[in-house]
């Protein structure tokens, strides 16, 4: 396997494989609007895909940098937190929670830039990741039936961007 991702630069970021042998990760710092390709070989095959970066993402609500039981509406189970995006170039959003113990688990968002965040209540101080994802993370990642962009290949390359909140519940 033979995989990397370069942009407009001359800069080439090779993939790594993850510990799910169907995974591959880049490490790489993405500037807004910038559009990305990936080219190689899996097992002999050529694999290609180009995906581009939204252009903006800004959260207005939750406003503030750590989210707190006030903000949101607590049930059993879940933590209802009103949220409000902005953004440019994204087609679908997403979050993710990490708590002190390092568990990561998605949450979910709804459908469009605004709407109700559901995080499952978990004591303590959690970080909370939004996504806007562009075109192609959104038709792999979020739909029923997942959409390829990867020429040669069945898989997902897309892109997002990430703004962090602090979520800290009783």
């Amino acid at each position: 396997m033979q995989l990397q991702v370069f942009g407009d630069q001359t800069q080439v970021y090779p993939l790594e494989p993850s510990p799910d042998p169907t995974r591959y990760y880049v490490h790489m710092d993405v500037e807004r609007g910038q559009t990305y390709h990936l080219q190689g070989a899996v097992d002999g095959t050529a694999v290609s895909a180009v995906t581009t970066v939204p252009q903006e993402f800004s959260v207005t609500a939750p406003a503030n940098d750590t989210v707190r039981v006030s903000d949101g509406t607590l049930s059993v189970f879940f933590f209802q937190v009103p949220y409000v995006f902005h953004s440019q170039g994204a087609t679908g959003f997403g979050c993710v929670l990490r708590d002190v113990a390092g568990r990561t688990r998605t949450c979910t968002v709804g459908n469009g830039p605004t709407g109700d965040l559901s995080l499952e209540i978990r004591s303590g101080v959690q970080d909370l990741w939004l996504l806007a994802y562009d075109n192609d993370a959104t038709n792999w990642l979020l739909r029923s039936t997942p959409i390829t962009n990867i020429e040669g290949g069945f898989g997902g390359f897309g892109a997002a961007l990430a703004v962090h909140r602090w979520v800290v519940l009783p």
